[in-house]
Order: C-alpha cells, then structure tokens, then sequence
C-alpha cells in the first residue's frame, strides 16, 4: 500500500484482508514431518520506507489464517534463515486479522511480501478486501492530528475529531498550555469545534499546546504540537539628529529557546511621531543570515521606532522589538 496510515491511541486497531495462497511446501507423512519452503509475509514501515519490519510477530487473530514458520531453500539446495510467514495452501479464500494496536501514535506504510522456492512451482498469493479500521471503547481516540500557527501574543490551535468519539459521543475538548513558568487550561471547548484562538502569550516564551478529548467516561489520549518563542531586539543610530539626516534602525530577530536566528524571517518596521498612540508599518524586509536586518530612515520629527515579527508560522511565535526613539533637533 502506498498509502500512509496513522494508528490512533485509544483504540484497537486492525488489519484485515482475505486472500489465498498456494506456496511450495511438504504436507508432512509419516517419515517426513510438515515444511514450508516458500512464504508470504505482511511487513511494515514507520519511516517512509527507509526500513521495513515483519509484521508476523504482532497478535494474529487464532480465529483465521496465521502464520507459520518458513524454511526457505536456497539454489545450492542449502536453507535460508527461518521467518514468520504465510505458507501451505488455503485451499480457496480465507480470512487473517492482524492487531496493529502496538503502534499507535505512528504513521505506517504497509506491504505483502512473497518468498518463493527456486525449484517448486506453485500459484502464488492472491489478496482482496484489504481494511484497516479500529474498535473503541468507553472514551476518545486520539484526535487525529494537530497544528498550530504562532502570531503576537497568540496562536491558533487546529485539530482534526478522533477517530472514536467514545461510546456515549464526544462531549468536549480541552486544551492545556504549558511553559517553563506554569501552565493554564482551556476547558469545555465544544465537541464541534476543531481550531480556537488562544490569547494571552507572553513575547519570548515557547508554548505546548496540548488538546484532550472527552466523552462522560473521561478523557482520551491528547496529541500536543509546540511552538517555539521568538525575540527582536533593535538599536538607532544615531539617537539624536539633525532634520534631513539618517537613522539606522537594526537588530536582530532570533528564536528565544536557542538565540538561534535564521535568514528569511519576515520583519516590519513600524513608526509614529513622539507623543502620538497609532502605529504604522513604513518597511518590510527579510532578515539576513543570523536573523539580522537593517532598515534606513530620515525622520522630520522626533520619531519612535519598533520592529515587529508577525510570525504566521507552523513554528514560531511572533514578537515585538522594545521602543526606541530618535530625536530631531
């Protein structure tokens, strides 16, 4: 399957195809016991396909085909290492169930795998009907996924409803904040819901948002998403001029967690005449490697100066600069 699947926490999950095989291997008589020489095999990635591992070890429902133990020959007559497998001869359609339960909270890409014997000739593994669906209990699944955009002193919090709303219906969500300081809860948010604005964030500080579904049993598993703080700092130059002249307004625009900046953050330059309360934005720029930018005005007046860091990123949260001001004599 090339499609990626995400297995909730929460609930029980399985795999479930039918298929019908006949695969190179000894029946077994009286002399020689039973032997399985060619195989087919369920594997699994978490990685993208970077690498796969055998999904004959997890919980096979008793009930259908399970797997057995292959002993693959090699050309030279010699044998292979031994594996969990498909083997033998279904003899029509069966039914297999996999519990794939033990890797909720992972993104999976899963295949069918076939060994064959180099000197039997069999038919092969045929499959249909393949289905992935998962069975809940008293409380939620996890929702199913998460994200958040950072802004000035808030951020929007988006989620997607659980796969299972729990056995008496999802009753509402709550969402926790947490800092290096403390933490602050947001609770009976409605079950229809699926994003909020969260307000009231401190510049330079990073946040985990962390959303948790209920139902009247309780609480189900949470999916959380971070975003980290951002600073700006800023100087003039010069403070004191004369009409006509230019100020260099600079600085730097960094994450808070690492001072760590980065070229191609987005920061505006905003202005108003000394003793006045309405700002406006008179420049935009992209900051530099390091985080670094520099803006070039000629005030007529006393003038003030901030820059700002919107963010409106899935990474970071927005800042403003301190106030600086420049005189003109």
């Amino acid at each position: 399957m090339t499609k990626s699947l995400k297995i909730p926490s929460g609930v029980k999950t399985y795999l479930r195809f039918d298929h019908q095989f006949l695969l190179a291997y000894w029946p077994g008589d009286a002399g020689f016991p039973r032997e399985h020489w060619a195989g087919g095999r369920v594997e699994y990635t978490t990685n993208g396909g970077k690498n796969w591992a055998s999904a004959m070890t997890l919980p096979w429902d008793s009930a259908g085909v399970t797997p057995v133990t292959i002993t693959p020959y090699n050309p030279d007559g010699s044998t292979g290492a031994t594996y969990r497998g498909f083997g033998g001869d279904t003899h029509g359609y069966a039914a297999s169930r996999v519990d794939l339960s033990s890797l909720a909270g992972k993104t999976v890409q899963l295949r069918w795998r076939i060994t064959a014997d180099p000197a039997v000739f069999a038919d092969g593994w045929t499959l249909d009907n393949v289905n992935v669906y998962a069975c809940g209990g008293a409380t939620p699944s996890e929702p199913g996924s998460i994200g958040a955009t950072g802004d000035l002193g808030r951020a929007t919090v988006r989620w997607s409803p659980p796969l299972w709303p729990g056995a008496s219906g999802l009753r509402n969500y709550r969402i926790t904040l947490t800092w290096y300081a403390g933490s602050r809860i947001i609770d009976n948010i409605s079950p229809g819901a699926t994003s909020r604005v969260v307000t009231g964030l401190a510049f330079g500080t990073s946040y985990t948002f962390r959303v948790t579904p209920y139902s009247a049993a309780g609480a189900g598993p949470s999916v959380s998403k971070r975003l980290a703080g951002s600073r700006v700092s800023e100087t003039l130059s010069p403070t004191t001029m004369r009409r006509g002249g230019t100020v260099k307004v600079s600085g730097r625009a960094y994450r808070s967690d690492n001072n760590v900046g980065y070229a191609g953050w987005t920061v505006r330059l905003q202005s108003r005449r000394h003793g006045t309360t309405a700002w406006g934005t008179v420049a935009t720029k992209r900051t530099s490697g390091g985080g670094w930018y520099a803006f070039y005005r000629k005030p007529t007046a006393t003038w003030q100066y901030r820059v700002i860091y919107p963010s409106g990123t899935v990474s970071y949260l927005g800042s403003i600069s301190p106030v600086r001001t420049v005189t003109v004599r």
